[in-house]
């Protein structure tokens, strides 16, 4: 036996194979069916345009629980990307801190390739950004990969604004 809690506008219901080989509960929101979660296996199986899944309890739009466990689900971060201007900012600052400091001498590279998964209609699809940066005696190692990393963080969040609105 399961409880299971909705927030409002939500729906969900615990189903039973009548084999028994089954065990699922089906998730449904303001716009109709975000899919169901396998209670076998874990997996929650995304079948809605948004990214909805696993989360923390705070984010939570249905709470699964069952003896001393409990599952979240409610939307992932990556659903609401941040205003592409933002992102741009963020980038634009991110390159003015990597021009600014100075480097002669030894040469170090410096290479970051973040990538996020993007849900839609159940099917995946990956945003990636990779910079590579060569430069000539840092003075400042930290400072350069602190700005290097807010580029390419800045440049998957452009990147994945992208593939959803693309896939829209």
């Amino acid at each position: 036996m399961i409880d299971i809690i909705c927030a409002d506008g939500y729906d969900a219901r615990e189903w039973n194979s009548k084999s028994g080989d089954k065990h699922n509960v089906y998730v449904k929101g303001l716009d109709g069916e975000l899919g169901w979660l396998d209670l076998q296996t874990g997996k929650f199986h995304n079948r809605a345009e948004v990214n909805f899944g696993f989360v923390d309890k705070e984010s939570s739009k249905v709470s699964i629980k069952a003896k001393e466990s409990e599952l979240h689900l409610g939307f992932l971060d990556n659903d609401s990307p941040a205003t592409p201007d933002s992102d741009f900012e963020v980038l634009k600052e991110s390159i003015r801190r990597i021009t600014e400091l100075k480097y002669d001498g030894f040469e170090m590279e410096l290479n970051i390739g973040p990538s996020r998964e993007i849900r839609k209609n159940g099917k995946s699809a990956w945003a990636k950004a990779n910079i590579t940066i060569k430069v000539k005696n840092p003075d400042d190692i930290e400072s350069m990969y602190l700005a290097v990393s807010d580029m390419a963080a800045s440049m998957l969040d452009i990147e994945t604004n992208r593939l959803i609105n693309r896939h829209s």
